[in-house]
């Protein structure tokens, strides 16, 4: 799973099935390599600050406008 599946380089493909088929000692044996994208479980999702972080946020602001 991952972001951008569409543009992972087709030597890293071949990277990844050299490495396993190596390291399992699958040798002979084909190995298909599968990219899944999945949506964003956060998207349209506002973030709701605490009331520590509001009042930090007020004097960063407060403290930035002085100057």
């Amino acid at each position: 799973h991952g972001n951008q599946t569409s543009s992972v380089p087709k030597h890293y493909t071949r990277y990844l099935e050299k490495t396993f088929r190596r390291k399992l000692s699958l040798y002979g044996t084909p190995i298909r390599i599968e990219y899944r994208t999945g949506d964003n479980p956060y998207a349209g999702r506002k973030n709701k600050l605490t009331e520590r972080q509001v009042s930090k946020r007020r004097r960063l602001i407060k403290h930035h406008s002085k100057k």
